[in-house]
């Protein structure tokens, strides 16, 4: 679904720039972890610990307003996938090794960024928005390693 999305992406700004944004998307999930981990605590420390879960819905509301009026035209697809097609895809060697892989990453980076912040707040020394700051070093890496090796 991430590249169908990085796909839908590059079509909607198939301008100058198409570059930008598709990186913007393709990186918003490690951004949005490390933003989250550090806003997180920050904001139930100061306000209440219920405030993230109001505050995270309203900035991804704002996201996609901005989004939907940014867009320069409706969404061109090349031809239609055929059933065959997809069948094919799903059978090959290649394919299936490839999204395996991907969904392991996936799982360990999940995992790590959930882990990391409970590890980290069981510890006695560590205040709250020190856990999140540890815990948004993970995604930070992603975010480097996304933009330096070009990949997804």
């Amino acid at each position: 679904l991430l590249m169908l999305g990085a796909n839908v992406v590059a079509e909607v700004f198939a301008d100058l720039r198409q570059g930008f944004v598709t990186t913007l998307f393709l990186a918003s999930a490690p951004i949005g972890y490390a933003v989250s981990q550090i806003a997180g605590p920050a904001l139930g420390s100061a306000f209440d610990w219920q405030v993230p879960f109001i505050a995270y819905p309203a900035i991804a509301t704002g996201d996609y307003a901005l989004f939907a009026a940014t867009r320069p035209s409706s969404i061109q697809t090349g031809d239609p996938i055929s059933l065959r097609d997809f069948r094919l895809a799903l059978r090959n060697q290649a394919v299936l090794l490839v999204s395996l892989v991907r969904f392991c990453s996936y799982v360990l980076y999940i995992f790590l960024n959930s882990w990391t912040l409970t590890y980290a707040a069981d510890r006695p020394h560590l205040a709250l928005e020190q856990t999140g700051t540890i815990a948004a070093l993970l995604p930070a890496v992603g975010i480097v390693a996304r933009q330096a090796d070009g990949s997804s």
